[in-house]
């Protein structure tokens, strides 16, 4: 389990639990920048992991990668093969559970329905793993989640997601699960390389194109594999971390409002200003000086 190997190496909080025999459920909160390689479940286990808040990405011994946004639903198996987690944008908050199969077959029998086994998920998933995202599913059990305790929201996901994977499991074998979208490391790469050369020049201006034939990856997979990785077209992004980039220039630092739009790739205040006050909901002068004198007032 994920959460399991974020506790052996001391990251993160992590809260593990034994509801039953032969089921393990763990509640964990990924930090922000940190990485973990997590075993394959043993033989006769099934894992299934809930991403709340955040983003969490994984690497496989296949090759594949996938990045899990707020709702996604992680289904792997020991044909899955190690998994490398990071959480390279912020703190990453999960929900995980991992069942022996018979256990997972008395839940079924519980309910009156006929159980899912694990060669049925195998046969269902390529490579022993596969991303389940639907949002007419996971919106409501995002919502449900904020209205439960917490010692209550463990057993939910795990009811909620019964559901999910016996849904999967009646759909056709030869029927792609919704989401089931992956890209190579390659493409995860040069995605990665993509946002570190923009951070890094802030104040140049750059297109789509340009990037693709600078880190060699079409145009299209690299917009796909950037919202993929990220959870937003790549200038959308770009645009929220410049204006970012700004407001902390503007909180820690003397530059006129010209030299801080300039600074991160604006040419002029017009557009800057603009494009700052549909974020902040005020100009960037007014934004520094309301944080000024709000600083004068708490000495």
């Amino acid at each position: 389990m994920i959460g399991i190997a974020l506790e052996q190496q001391k990251q993160g909080w992590v809260r593990v639990t034994v509801p039953t025999p032969g089921q393990t459920l763990c509640t964990a909160v990924f930090p922000a920048g940190s990485s973990c390689t997590a075993p394959p479940p043993g033989q006769g286990l099934l894992e299934l992991l809930l991403c709340r808040s955040g983003r969490l990405q994984l690497a496989f011994g296949d090759g594949r990668t996938a990045a899990l946004g707020p709702g996604d639903l992680l289904v792997r198996t020991a044909w899955a093969g190690e998994a490398k987690a990071s959480a390279p944008l912020g703190d990453a908050v999960f929900v995980e559970m991992a069942m022996e199969e018979e256990t997972l077959s008395q839940l079924y029998r519980g309910l009156s329905l006929p159980p899912v086994t694990l060669e049925q998920v195998r046969r269902r998933t390529e490579g022993g793993w596969t991303v389940l995202r639907d949002k007419d599913w996971s919106g409501p059990v995002l919502e449900a989640l904020e209205q439960l305790f917490r010692d209550e929201q463990g057993g939910y996901v795990l009811l909620r997601a019964l559901e999910r994977l016996y849904l999967l499991c009646r759909q056709p074998e030869n029927q792609q699960p919704p989401g089931g979208v992956y890209f190579d490391r390659y493409q995860r790469d040069a995605a990665e390389r993509v946002r570190a050369y923009m951070v890094e020049h802030l104040d140049s201006r750059v297109t789509v194109e340009e990037l693709a034939k600078r880190f060699q990856i079409s145009a299209t997979t690299l917009k796909a594999c950037f919202r993929h990785l990220y959870g937003e077209p790549l200038h959308t992004y770009l645009q929220r971390y410049r204006l970012e980039t700004a407001a902390e220039l503007l909180r820690t630092t003397d530059l006129s409002v010209l030299e801080v739009a300039a600074a991160v790739g604006y040419s002029g205040t017009s557009r800057f200003g603009t494009a700052f006050k549909e974020l902040y909901r005020q100009t960037p002068g007014a934004y520094r000086r309301d944080l000024r004198e709000e600083n004068v007032q708490n000495r």
